[in-house]
């Protein structure tokens, strides 16, 4: 659309598709507006991927701040039996069924043997 509105500046200033002056006059404008029109693309998508690069992808990997809020939360020990050996972090809402690994009310400290027994459930 905008190429055309640049050629038909160009004609309307006395040019006809050729070698007239009026004719490149449009052909620089359509040339000009399509150049812009890519410019205000790639700068309008490079803030979206700035934007989507701040905000945490859905990651499995615990950050260490959750880590650190739900071991204290939790007394670093086992949620079901209180023990202190082979501890794990394990999602509340399996990772796999959509629950975020951001959220420390989503985490709990369990030891090895209680998070095996829970799974994927």
């Amino acid at each position: 659309m905008l190429p055309l509105i640049g050629l038909l500046v160009g004609i309307a200033l006395g040019g006809e598709r050729g070698g007239t002056p009026g004719f490149w006059v449009g052909f620089a404008l359509a040339v000009v507006l399509v150049v812009g029109a890519v410019i205000e693309q790639e700068a309008a998508a490079a803030q979206a991927r700035k934007r989507r690069d701040l905000i945490r992808p859905h990651s499995r990997t615990i950050p260490q701040d959750v880590k650190i809020a739900v071991s204290v939360r939790d007394g670093g020990k086992c949620r079901i039996c209180r023990s202190t050996k082979d501890l794990q972090y394990d999602h509340i809402i399996p990772w796999s069924k959509g629950g975020p690994s951001d959220d420390p009310n989503n985490i709990q400290l369990l030891c090895g043997y209680h998070n095996r027994l829970k799974r994927d459930r």
